[in-house]
């Protein structure tokens, strides 16, 4: 069991990792960059289909969104 959370705590911090150095270029790029990698939509353009525009998430993903946004905005303050 030590492996998968090794692993998944890997997969974290690349992520994470991911989303500071696209903090560092600009919003917009971090923002996409949250969107796609922690809940997993494509973009954010509105594409006029509720199927396309609408997504159903897990407070949990929702969670872990915010706090990656937090941490993008805390380290661009710096």
């Amino acid at each position: 069991m030590k492996h998968a959370t090794d692993k998944t705590m890997r997969g974290l911090i690349t992520r994470q990792r991911r989303i500071d150095k696209a903090c560092a270029g600009n919003k917009d790029a971090t923002i996409l960059l949250i969107a796609s990698e922690v809940l997993g939509i494509e973009t954010l353009d509105t594409r006029k289909s509720d199927r396309l525009d609408f997504h159903d998430l897990a407070v949990w993903q929702v969670r872990k969104a915010l706090e990656a946004a937090y941490e993008a905005g805390r380290k661009a303050a710096r």
